[in-house]
């Protein structure tokens, strides 16, 4: 299963806009997609929040964040499905405090 990761330490060099663009555009294609979202601003989380409210007209509800999957030892229950082929494990703030 390949993998694909934008990292750079520096910010506002494009990581999470690249990586929700590759990621909508390889759905559209049809392989299966997650985007996994690092970074406590949750900014992947946000676009694709959006993303899934233009596709269904309605705001898409998050139950769990990556971190409480991590806690709870159960990522798949935190996976949401954005749109055909493409799913997001979200984060949040309180991703920040994950040691």
């Amino acid at each position: 299963m390949p993998a694909i990761l934008y990292g750079n330490m520096k910010g506002g060099v494009g990581k999470t806009t690249n990586s929700v663009m590759t990621a909508y555009q390889l759905a559209k294609l049809g392989y299966k997609t997650l985007v996994c979202d690092l970074d406590p601003q949750a900014n992947a989380t946000q676009l694709l929040r959006r993303t899934y409210g233009l596709q269904h007209g309605t705001d898409l509800q998050i139950d769990k964040t990556m971190m409480v999957a991590l806690t709870e030892e159960n990522i798949k229950s935190a996976i949401v499905n954005i749109m055909d082929n493409l799913y997001l494990l979200p984060s949040s703030e309180d991703f920040k405090n994950y040691p």
